[in-house]
């Protein structure tokens, strides 16, 4: 697979949406991104990340 660079990326979005890098529209994407890393961090601080025990003897 052939990588594309970002700039190219860039330019054909503006071309089919100008106000996609608008100061708006950039903090919203941000704002969300936060949102995602909050809820990422909640949920490994709410679970146990311990070892499962296991018996040496089955029941």
């Amino acid at each position: 697979m052939k990588g594309v660079p970002w700039e190219e990326t860039k330019r054909k979005v503006r071309e089919a949406d100008p106000g996609w890098d608008s100061p708006e529209r950039t903090a919203e994407r941000e704002a969300g991104r936060e949102q995602l890393r909050a809820e990422i961090a909640d949920g490994f601080s709410s679970r146990t990340l311990t070892r499962p025990r296991y018996s040496a003897t089955s029941s």
